[in-house]
């Protein structure tokens, strides 16, 4: 199957009139902003906030000017305010309030940090591994609900929190569909890691066949200890020789998106846009017993080096297979398919 998207180039034109250069915009003074910051101005504080941290090197009077802002609401002050209770005598319960409005917003760095210094402690801070297991509770909320809203990283992070996390019981089973979800993210983790849950029988059951294909990949991209698992495994899976795959779609089964081209275009990579490069890549997925496609790899990449097979990675998760007979694939779990798509510009 052949999917190719030709994608309209769009240029944006800066013209000088009347051949003179565009006025330089000039920088308000310290003096004019701590002006307009003790009048209120919360953008003004903000400026002067990071005016003090990145010309003075002042971190407490950043935070000063950073936590006036933040009283008002300026969401953009929530992150800089929390990161720098790190560098100040600190007041710990201020910082995990701005941290985790920081989280909320999007930028959950900071409180990610806090929970760990709360569990490993600081010479300021003792040890709490309570606080850091309820700001790790507090962080799967938000980033599931940042993922919900469409930000995949969220989603390799709740990975990574239900797998490993110290502090909070492994969850393998949501473990197994965020890393799922998330494959293209960081391709040489994650696919070693999905292989260790095929392995393992962890979040899924225990699929040896797919877990060599998945582990294979993973070496493939540099992973050592999924190369010494190929390596050590590799006699004792002849029927990896016998993969079963459907050449065709049934009929009535089509691949089907809901997103335009304009939404494939944000996946378009940038150095092969840049230089108007097309490309073309194979992917091979696996059938689910509910008819669908996942646990897809790259077999063929061309031309290598642009960034063609993970934006394609990232755009196959758009996709479904549709039909009007629910049950047309449910006899082909199991096979792989082969997909191939054409990136263009025009």
């Amino acid at each position: 199957m052949s999917i190719i998207y030709k994608l309209t180039s769009m240029w944006l034109v800066l013209a000088l009139l009347g051949g003179t250069a565009a006025a330089q915009v000039q920088q308000p003074s310290k003096k004019d902003l701590m002006r307009q910051a003790e009048a209120g101005d919360a953008e003004a504080q903000i400026a002067l906030g990071a005016y003090y941290r990145r010309q003075e090197n002042n971190p407490t009077e950043a935070l000063i000017w950073y936590e006036q802002a933040a009283q008002q609401g300026l969401t953009r002050a929530y992150g800089p305010a929390c990161s720098l209770y790190f560098e100040v005598e600190p007041d710990w319960e201020k910082a995990r309030l701005r941290c985790r409005q920081a989280a909320q917003a999007g930028s959950t760095e900071g409180y990610l940090r806090l929970a760990t210094a709360y569990q490993t402690g600081l010479p300021n801070l003792p040890q709490d591994e309570e606080k850091a297991a309820e700001i790790h509770r507090e962080l799967i909320e938000i980033h599931s609900e940042l993922f919900d809203r469409g930000q995949m990283q969220s989603g390799s992070i709740l990975a990574d929190i239900y797998f490993e996390n110290k502090l909070i019981a492994p969850d393998y089973d949501k473990a197994f569909y965020y890393t799922q979800a998330t494959l293209g993210l960081r391709p040489r983790i994650n696919y070693a890691r999905l292989a260790g849950f095929y392995a393992n029988g962890q979040g899924t059951e225990t699929n040896l066949r797919e877990a060599y294909r998945l582990y294979a990949y993973a070496a493939h991209l540099g992973d050592t200890e999924a190369a010494q698992w190929v390596a050590a495994h590799s006699e004792d899976m002849p029927e990896r020789k016998k993969m079963n795959y459907l050449d065709v779609l049934p009929g009535d089964v089509i691949m089907d998106t809901q997103f335009g081209s304009a939404s494939i275009a944000n996946f378009y990579p940038p150095r092969a846009m840049d230089s108007a490069m097309p490309g073309k890549v194979t992917l091979e997925c696996m059938i689910t017993n509910e008819g669908q496609i996942e646990n897809c790899i790259v077999i063929e990449d061309n031309p290598t080096g642009y960034g063609f097979d993970q934006a394609t990675l990232r755009v196959i998760t758009l996709f479904n297979l549709r039909s009007t007979n629910p049950d047309s694939l449910k006899p082909q779990a199991g096979k792989l398919i082969k997909y191939r798509f054409g990136w263009q510009l025009s």
